[in-house]
């Protein structure tokens, strides 16, 4: 089953000029007016779930982003925390080594 849609496009709308123009150079160079606002209706479609689906990776980026950087605060603190504490052990082995025994920094 099929359905009739008919619409019409004024000169005076500079956007409804402007796709009258390209419907006409398009069905001049053999397309039909059905493939036309087909194709043309499935693009735009398109076009907005791409854009949609690509707000939705963007905001999951920035979500990823925030917490690898609050990670890396966390990993650096923990790094110079195990800087103190390495500093404390190799002081603490040194204490503990016979006098006269030779120590490698």
């Amino acid at each position: 089953m099929s359905k009739v849609y008919s619409f019409r496009l004024s000169d005076d709308n500079p956007r409804e000029a402007q796709a009258r123009k390209l419907i006409e150079a398009l069905v001049g160079q053999g397309y039909s007016m059905r493939l036309v606002i087909t194709n043309g209706l499935l693009t735009l479609h398109q076009s907005k779930v791409n854009q949609i689906d690509l707000d939705q990776v963007i905001e999951e980026l920035k979500t990823l982003v925030w917490e690898l950087r609050d990670n890396q605060e966390d990993v650096t603190n923990a790094q110079k925390e195990n800087t103190v504490l390495e500093d404390v052990f190799i002081e603490g082995v040194k204490k503990s080594l016979r006098p006269g025994t030779r120590t490698i920094n």
